[in-house]
């Protein structure tokens, strides 16, 4: 986008763009919406220019760190899909029998509640 470079000559030494595919610039038959090929160039480049402005005038001091840790990730080992299986089962399976004994405690409670209240 040359001419949103040329806007902002002056601004900024750098400028990179990027886009997702789900924003206004890539809306179109298949998808396919390279920035600026059927859009409005000077109104995108004026949008650019304006957020460009907008970074600028909120910049402030500020302090940077760094840190880094290492962390063990289980991708998933050759049983791990029939472990989720058992693990999701028997929770149904617990879940099935419990229902029994909520539902009976809760038919018992509603006939003493409102047996004892005429």
């Amino acid at each position: 986008m040359g001419l949103a470079e040329k806007k902002v000559d002056g601004l900024v030494s750098y400028l990179d763009i990027f886009t997702t595919d789900n924003h206004y610039v890539n809306q179109g038959t298949l998808d396919m919406n390279p920035l600026g090929e059927r859009d409005d160039n000077e109104f995108v480049s004026d949008l650019i220019k304006e957020s460009v402005e907008k970074a600028i005038s909120n910049c402030e001091e500020c302090v940077v760190g760094e840190a880094s840790t290492d962390v063990t990730v289980s991708m998933g080992e050759e049983n791990m899909f029939e472990k989720l299986l058992t693990s999701v089962f028997s929770s149904l399976k617990g879940a099935k029998y419990s229902i029994f004994g909520i539902v009976a405690v809760t038919v018992i409670s509603s006939f003493l509640v409102f047996s004892l209240h005429p």
